[in-house]
């Protein structure tokens, strides 16, 4: 039995990317006294081989399944998810209705137009990885966030989930906290679009982060996110009594 006045945060990482890009705002929640579930998905947190075999199903159950296990610790739930891990915290908000709040940092609706990405499902077929070092952050300090290479056949369940998932957004009604870095070199500003035009939420904050890439979590940005972040679940918990730290 868990601690029904707690307050839970589900953190989701991005594809090939590692939970190294969250640790900053689970040191930072858990300090606050929150309750954090971080699911490490299938895949990734290893070897870029591991990617090769992985279907978007797996990262499906990945984040439900982290949902369940913090739903029997806490009593309210809010999701926060970096590229990949928002669009993967959307399906959740979209399934699963006693989600408090969604938090969105630079998620990933859909991807940068490009020729080869058109050839994706057919290259898969003859090419297993490419090579793509580094992650995309400002603070060039940080390094280690993200696999080196990239499995196609992963890519292209990447572009899957992403369609399955804008197909879910008008299930989407919780209220929404969007931060998008002006200057993101992997996901497009038309995620955000997307989701502005796709989503029932009643209630949605943009914030642009002006100082951070991709990987805005551990970027320059990344007290900004967590600030603002304390300030939107502070906010939706204002007309109930919760046992935790909500003054910082």
């Amino acid at each position: 039995m868990g601690d029904k006045e707690k307050v839970g945060i589900l953190l989701i990482h991005g594809f090939t990317g590692n939970l190294k890009t969250l640790s900053y705002l689970k040191t930072q929640f858990e300090n606050s006294g929150f309750i954090i579930e971080m699911p490490s998905l299938s895949g990734h947190n290893t070897d870029y081989r591991d990617l090769d075999k992985v279907k978007f199903e797996d990262w499906l159950d990945d984040v439900e399944t982290a949902f369940k296990r913090l739903k029997e610790k806490t009593g309210t739930i809010f999701v926060l998810g970096l590229s990949m891990g928002g669009a993967l915290a959307l399906h959740l908000q979209a399934n699963f209705k006693d989600i408090k709040g969604v938090i969105l940092v630079n998620h990933a609706l859909t991807l940068k137009k490009s020729l080869k990405l058109f050839f994706v499902p057919i290259l898969r077929h003859f090419v297993k990885f490419i090579y793509d070092p580094g992650s995309d952050i400002k603070d060039k300090s940080k390094t280690g966030l993200a696999y080196d290479y990239i499995s196609l056949n992963a890519l292209y369940e990447f572009m899957k989930l992403m369609k399955v998932i804008r197909s879910e957004l008008a299930n989407v009604t919780s209220p929404l906290l969007i931060f998008k870095s002006l200057e993101d070199h992997v996901i497009p500003y038309e995620s955000v679009i997307i989701t502005l035009k796709g989503v029932n939420s009643d209630e949605i904050i943009l914030i642009h982060l002006k100082n951070s890439y991709h990987v805005a979590t551990e970027d320059f940005d990344k007290e900004v996110i967590f600030n603002r972040s304390i300030e939107f679940i502070k906010t939706l918990l204002k007309e109930e009594r919760w046992r935790i730290d909500l003054t910082q």
